[in-house]
């Protein structure tokens, strides 16, 4: 298939859309294993960091030997907090491993040229491009009532999806003609079925 012409900084959208699924891939895979270890650690260490709730008020210890030496305490956690940072982790960890096997979709669809994969990846971070908008918006309305909130960082982070998003697409739409050009019928130039995605 033939390759598009346009690039971006002297690199084909072809390259940029392999290195973003890369590096994407790269740091899911990264991010799981230290979310992992975290979880494993705080699973073994919970008889030592966790107290009773009703025996919270006023529990502290001290973390080892040579953090009493200088005087560092701190509080223990309770049941409920402890319980509530394992699951927020659980569920970070489900949010890294689905964005992990994305990045893989796109990687395998840009060196397979499987555009199905491509399109299926574009889709999902468009809705979660959306979706962050909306809450971009809910904190603007908050710094508007005189609320803290941080509104420029998470900007960026979305910018910086749109960008993807955009480098992506244009790869896409670059193959789309390409292949149209050699098969006006072709399968790649449809909307893909999400299931038939997730099947290849």
């Amino acid at each position: 298939m033939a390759e598009s012409n346009n690039k971006l900084c002297c690199w084909t959208w072809e390259t940029w859309t392999k290195i973003i699924g890369f590096f994407e891939s790269i740091t899911g895979m990264l991010t799981i294993i230290f979310i992992s270890l975290f979880l494993i650690s705080a699973i073994t260490l919970k008889d030592e960091i966790v107290i009773p709730d009703d025996q919270a008020i006023n529990a502290t210890y001290v973390f080892n030997s040579s953090a009493a030496a200088v005087g560092v305490t701190t509080t223990k956690l309770t049941e409920t907090e402890y319980n509530f940072i394992i699951g927020y982790f659980v569920v970070l960890l489900i949010y890294q491993v689905a964005y992990t096997v994305l990045a893989a979709y796109l990687v395998i669809g840009v060196t397979r040229k499987n555009l199905k994969h491509v399109m299926l990846w574009i889709v999902i971070k468009t809705c979660l491009l959306l979706l962050g908008l909306f809450s971009l918006a809910g904190q603007f309305i908050l710094t508007f009532f005189g609320y803290e909130s941080d509104i420029w960082r998470k900007s960026l982070f979305l910018s910086i999806d749109a960008l993807l998003i955009m480098i992506v697409y244009n790869y896409y739409k670059g193959e789309r003609d390409a292949l149209a050009s050699y098969d006006p019928n072709a399968p790649a130039l449809r909307m893909p079925n999400l299931k038939g995605c997730m099947a290849n």
